[in-house]
């Protein structure tokens, strides 16, 4: 979500979700929400090669006041059940580690532009059954658009 919000691509399915982006971090701001990431997705934005898109995207965690979810055990060993369950695939392990820590610290939902591997319905199901019995809400804000 953070690299969206500053998309370069004109094609209006990018404007559009690029605009849903900044409504996201209007509602942030507006303290609508309550924001976090995770050390995975800082991790993601440390490994961005261009060097000014990763700095304003650091940069938006600060200036949102987004707090950063530190990596567990507990995370992690959920993670390693998403994957051994095929709810999440083991080349997207770093996927089903957002999933996890959101899971474990209890958010009430995912704000993912990940179409691909976590916002689809089939991977939403597949969390939803392996963590079947635990007393948490888990919700995903998904778009089905292909382009």
């Amino acid at each position: 979500m953070f690299s969206f919000y500053y998309e370069k691509r004109t094609a209006p399915p990018y404007l559009e979700l690029k605009a849903e982006v900044h409504r996201i971090f209007e509602l942030i701001k507006a303290r609508e929400y309550e924001p976090y990431t995770s050390l995975y997705a800082m991790r993601e934005i440390g490994n961005e090669k261009d060097q000014e898109k990763r700095e304003r995207m650091a940069a938006l965690v600060s200036e949102y006041g987004i707090k950063v979810l530190d990596e567990t055990d507990e995370a992690d060993h959920l993670a390693a059940l998403y994957v051994q369950e095929k709810a999440i695939s083991p080349a997207w392990e770093t996927d089903a580690a957002h999933i996890a820590i959101a899971t474990i610290s209890g958010l009430d939902f995912i704000v993912s532009l990940n179409f691909t591997h976590i916002a689809r319905p089939w991977t939403i199901e597949r969390v939803r059954q392996v963590i079947f019995g635990k007393v948490i809400s888990l919700s995903v804000f998904t778009n089905q658009r292909r382009f």
